[in-house]
């Protein structure tokens, strides 16, 4: 996770992204402390950190049903404690949501703004058919494919685009150091490999409970991955243009499926034939893609 390229290019950014990511991640952490010690200052951090990274892009918002559910579990769970959790509900409410719907009303009122408006901005590929969308799977380098570097296409399947602009954006390396196209393929395989096995993990541990894997977690991981999942999916396939592909919209899915596929490693170590052909697959991924990011990132700052 932390040698994640999506991580490394909005580290360089400057943009309302990278904040609104970093408060969405302290959320997703405040939400487990809280549920395990169920403080209100805990429960005001967490409303300022949701709140604040709404105030940062709106989209900070989306992990606000998961946070829902627990506070929802934990509500039928604590039987002789319900009023003290309603209270710090209501705490919870009066102080995320003006935080968070702030912008948004101020924009309203001033300029008559939508609320989620959006500019036209980017690379315009109208008039590419849904079905291409989802199951063209065309490839002609592991890199994005954009006019502006030297393709005949856009960059136009949800799904590579996904994973290809989660590693490198917008941009062709190979056009800076031809080196970088076996380093850039190597990092393309082991992320692919590692996003398959992470779909399955999340399977496997949300949908079957494997390892015995709690059910609030199990309710809060869900319903966080198909909420980023399905607003990212929606926006992206609702704008035709390169940039609404842009994993940085759902950089949250990282930590998430980060967690569950250390989970899921953790789970193979009862069973001996699984552990013997998954363990080596999960490590030597993760290794070469963590050594293969460094690799790139660091040798782009000489070319």
């Amino acid at each position: 996770m932390s040698l994640h390229p999506v991580f490394i290019l909005l580290s360089g950014s400057i943009n309302n992204d990278a904040l609104s990511l970093v408060l969405m991640m302290l959320s997703l952490y405040l939400a487990i402390v809280w549920y395990k010690r169920p403080k209100i200052i805990t429960i005001i951090l967490l409303a300022l950190s949701i709140g604040f990274s709404m105030f940062a892009k709106l989209t900070g918002g989306l992990i606000a049903p998961a946070v829902a559910a627990l506070f929802l579990l934990k509500l039928i769970k604590e039987k002789q404690g319900r009023i003290r959790m309603l209270l710090q509900y209501v705490v919870f409410g009066v102080i995320c949501v003006p935080i968070g719907m702030f912008w948004t009303v101020r924009n309203k009122v001033l300029y008559d703004m939508a609320p989620g408006y959006i500019p036209e901005v980017g690379q315009q590929f109208g008039g590419t058919p849904l079905l291409s969308r989802l199951f063209d799977f065309k490839m002609t380098s592991v890199f994005p494919a954009m006019l502006e570097n030297g393709d005949t296409y856009y960059e136009h399947n949800v799904f590579l685009a996904m994973l290809k602009s989660s590693l490198f954006g917008e941009y062709n390396y190979g056009n800076s150091w031809r080196g970088f196209d076996v380093l850039c393929t190597i990092l393309f395989i082991a992320a692919l490999i590692l996003a398959i096995l992470a779909f399955v993990a999340t399977i496997l541990l949300i949908v079957k409970g494997r390892g015995g894997f709690a059910t609030e977690w199990r309710w809060f991981f869900g319903i966080l991955s198909v909420t980023v999942l399905a607003a990212y999916l929606s926006f992206a396939l609702s704008y035709d243009n390169y940039s609404a592909q842009d994993f940085r919209y759902a950089a949250i899915l990282i930590v998430v499926e980060a967690v569950l596929l250390g989970l899921y490693s953790d789970t193979l170590a009862g069973d001996d034939k699984a552990s013997a052909v998954l363990l080596p697959i999960i490590k030597g991924a993760a290794a070469a893609f963590g050594v293969c990011s460094f690799a790139t990132y660091l040798l782009l700052g000489f070319f």
